[in-house]
């Protein structure tokens, strides 16, 4: 199981690698945690309100509520969006850095770190931490599954705190993150 998932994983970084080094990575993404690859960051009901609390839920290829957008300041630093309304990104609840604090969308400003992300790759994964501190990266509430809620955690290099990033737009990624998922899942049973 561990070594199938470190060879898809691969897969993955290798398609996406020279393009986060060239500052041509992918804008329009699914985010799937690696304690489960099946399970993506998703906006629950499709309600793009200000304060609605993030999820993960089993990955489906139409979900608009599936969908970000990076929003790249510069080279590692990024506002995740919601791809399908732009001006609502990830954000910490209350600016309150504390381990299981929720994720909440809410609009976009750009000046606050509450709202900014450093892009890091660890273990071959992607991290995604806090700029209000660090030390704090998103992450999933495990066991991973429909409907934990996703939120920040103190890094210890779990598999609930690293992610896969696909590009949603080119359908050799889509199906690429189908073929990723089906093998993942065939590995768990």
């Amino acid at each position: 199981m561990e070594r199938l998932m470190k060879q898809l994983s691969i897969i993955v970084l290798f398609a996406l690698s020279p393009l986060l080094a060239i500052g041509e990575a992918p804008r329009e993404v699914v985010l799937g945690n690696m304690e489960n690859i099946g399970m993506v960051i998703d906006v629950p009901d499709a309600r793009f309100y200000d304060g609605v609390k993030l999820q993960v839920w089993e990955y489906y290829s139409t979900g608009q509520n599936q969908t970000f957008y990076l929003d790249f300041l510069d080279n590692d630093t990024v506002i995740i969006e919601a791809e399908f309304l732009k001006e609502k990104a990830f954000d910490v609840t209350d600016g309150v850095i504390q381990n299981n604090q929720p994720v909440q969308l809410w609009y976009v400003h750009p000046q606050s770190n509450i709202q900014k992300w450093k892009l890091d790759y660890v273990d071959e994964y992607f991290v995604f931490r806090s700029c209000l501190d660090n030390n704090y990266v998103l992450a999933v509430e495990s066991p991973v599954q429909n409907g934990s809620k996703v939120v920040i955690q103190r890094f210890t290099g779990e598999m609930n705190q690293k992610w896969v990033i696909m590009p949603y737009k080119d359908e050799r990624y889509k199906a690429l993150f189908d073929e990723y998922k089906a093998l993942h899942d065939k590995a768990r049973k």
